[in-house]
């Protein structure tokens, strides 16, 4: 079974990072792998990333100034899918 790998990028958006979470994790498939860059949020993001990381297959990864693709290439370095 192959795994899949979500690579996901957010800054201050918890409740948009929290529906796609909710997404991910309604699907069947199960051998998938989640994981946030968050680029320095300040809205609670990492508080919410951190609970569902205990209960899920999440990776959490906080940068600084990262622009959008170093955050995805960061996530993809850091996958395993």
């Amino acid at each position: 079974m192959y795994r899949i790998s979500i690579i996901t990028v957010v800054k201050n958006n918890a409740q948009t990072i929290k529906d796609a979470i909710d997404s991910v994790l309604s699907q069947t498939y199960q051998n998938i792998e989640i994981i946030i860059v968050d680029n320095n949020s300040s809205d609670g993001t990492f508080i919410f990333c951190e609970e569902l990381s205990n209960i899920c297959n999440l990776k959490y990864f906080s940068v600084f100034n990262f622009s959008a693709i170093e955050a995805l290439n960061y996530g993809y370095k850091k996958s395993s899918g």
